[in-house]
């Protein structure tokens, strides 16, 4: 596909034991846009659509949360700029919610500077 063009999400699927649960689904589109898209929780599919502004290759990710709090993301490939559309979707539906959960090492890195004191001497600051 190219730069301009819609890519639609042919309907992705989830399946949830529990049936009488609500849900909502939150795509990442992959270049800075997030949007909620259209949930029919009778059927369990999620649609939407989007556009991309630049010629790369994409990974969307498909969020859907149910009401109880449990969630669940699939990762597909948009390849933006070939003439052609391509999209490579995984085989494979969502499955039963499950709570995900994830830890992070966030790596702070900062420089020392100088600066002189009233004497003239340099003083260390962080």
């Amino acid at each position: 596909m190219d730069k301009g063009e819609t890519l639609t999400l042919a309907p992705a699927t989830f399946g949830d034991v529990g049936i009488l649960d609500t849900h909502s689904a939150v795509v990442i589109w992959g270049d800075g846009v997030h949007e909620t898209e259209a949930v029919n929780q009778s059927v369990g599919t999620i649609s939407g659509s989007h556009v991309y502004n630049a010629d790369r290759v994409f990974y969307p990710t498909i969020v859907v949360v149910e009401d109880d709090g449990g969630l669940v993301a699939g990762l597909f490939k948009a390849t933006v700029g070939t003439g052609n559309p391509l999209v490579t979707l995984p085989n494979a539906t969502f499955g039963a919610m499950a709570l995900l959960t994830a830890a992070f090492i966030i790596l702070v890195v900062w420089r020392r500077r100088q600066s002189a004191r009233s004497d003239g001497r340099p003083t260390n600051q962080v």
